[in-house]
């Protein structure tokens, strides 16, 4: 099928019905029959925001651990629901599966556990909990993004907070810390989407007691500068050295957006990507190589990341780089971008098949203002061409040297690759 018969699929895919309760809550309801009701309720806060490193990660611990919080948690896990939340650098997020008879007792349950207010007890006992999540932290596939968002954004940046926080700052927390997040977690500073067999009006009556609306509104603080450190590197004694390489771009509402997008699809989308066929196939250097595209609200960076023996590091970093480049100087072939754009169909498709990922990219592109048909999205894309994509690569090198963070052993210095600097030692 060519990739431009792709968007009347797309156009059959549930669209939004967006509604706003009286408390200020937008809520998207996308209706599609199935056995269950998927539901995000999404709150505007995060690690970034956390005067305290660690407070919104910690609130949401404590959600499920009041009374009313854990009592709540038990009735949809009797009903045959599940219910679990995350934090990430900028949103704090509760998800809810349930059954479509269920849905009503089951978002009067999730109003209670967001209502309710932890105590000095609770925070102290949870600690102890969050000290044990922390100790999975230092494992290198994940202690390499921390490290990348140091390098470039800079380590004194809100970006580079730690989303857990740190040993320190988690035995600091006090309830106070925790209010500004919790403030958040209301009316106009969260978005809901509910994915299934769910009537808009049903749904729109349900939500209606959920949140409480907003207090007065407070601007946010004023970032710090970007401060990039470009390079921070954590020793340790492994076989493998874990390298990112990135470069920024300025997030959700950079007009580069959707030729970035096929840009990551082309360097490591798949076995026959630009970066595999350099890293795997022909140069064997690496197992693995992906790329990640990660827009926030005023921020963003295209990254690639992979593994390899130490003393390959300089060759695989240069490789990285290489690739962008090579990108930015030619732009991908039309068969290339083709193939991008049907890949990025296919990856959407299969990932909102789950109502559950469905629900959280509408409650977050809702939360941002950005919500629109999938079809308009890939209407966009459709409509790049490759003097396009090499126009976006092109500009990432123009706005700085990229970043790079790596966990592992370092390589031996050689004349053109300097010895990383960053924190050296044992696992921290």
């Amino acid at each position: 099928m060519p990739v431009d018969q792709l968007r009347p699929h797309l156009a059959e895919w549930p669209r939004p019905v967006v509604a706003r309760t009286s408390t200020g809550l937008r809520t998207a309801c996308l209706e599609r029959p199935g056995p269950v009701v998927a539901v995000r309720l999404t709150a505007a806060t995060g690690a970034r925001d956390d005067q305290v490193p660690g407070a919104t990660h910690m609130l949401e611990h404590l959600l499920f651990r009041t009374t009313a919080g854990a009592d709540a948690r038990r009735e949809i896990e009797r009903r045959g629901g599940e219910i679990g939340a995350n934090t990430t650098r900028e949103q704090l997020s509760i998800d809810l599966v349930v059954l479509p008879t269920d849905l009503g007792p089951a978002l009067g349950a999730l109003g209670r556990i967001i209502r309710g207010r932890p105590s000095a007890t609770d925070l102290a006992r949870e600690k102890v909990v969050v000290g044990r999540e922390a100790a999975h932290e230092p494992e290198e596939r994940r202690r390499i993004w921390q490290l990348q968002a140091e390098a470039l954004y800079g380590v004194d940046h809100p970006l580079a907070r730690p989303i857990l926080g740190t040993d320190a700052s988690v035995a600091s927390l006090e309830l106070d810390d925790l209010r500004p997040a919790a403030r958040r977690l209301t009316g106009s500073t969260c978005a809901l989407a509910a994915v299934g067999p769910v009537d808009p009006e049903q749904l729109a009556a349900f939500v209606e007691p959920l949140v409480e609306p907003s207090p007065a509104k407070v601007a946010p603080a004023a970032d710090v500068p970007v401060a990039p450190t470009r390079r921070r590197h954590e020793e340790r004694r492994s076989k493998l050295l874990h390298v990112a390489v990135g470069w920024r771009f300025g997030g959700v509402l950079d007009a580069r957006l959707p030729a970035l997008r096929l840009a990551e699809v082309i360097l490591a989308h798949g076995s026959g990507s630009r970066l595999y066929e350099q890293l795997r196939t022909r140069r064997r250097l690496a197992y693995r190589v992906s790329t990640v595209l990660i827009p926030y609200r005023d921020a963003g960076h295209l990254s690639a990341v992979t593994a390899s023996d130490p003393n390959h590091a300089p060759q695989v970093e240069r490789a990285l780089v290489a690739e962008l480049e090579r990108l930015a100087a030619r732009g991908p072939s039309w068969i290339e971008l083709e193939n991008a754009r049907r890949q990025h169909a296919g990856v959407q498709a299969r990932a909102f098949e789950s109502s559950r990922r469905l629900a959280g990219y509408t409650a977050t592109q809702l939360l941002w203002d950005r919500l629109e048909p999938l079809d308009v999205e890939q209407s966009r894309l459709e409509a790049l061409e490759p003097a396009d994509i090499r126009a976006a690569c092109a500009s990432l090198l123009r706005d700085g040297r990229h970043a790079v963070a790596s966990v592992g052993r370092a390589p031996e210095p050689t004349a053109d690759h300097a010895p990383p600097s960053g924190p050296r030692g044992g696992r921290r």
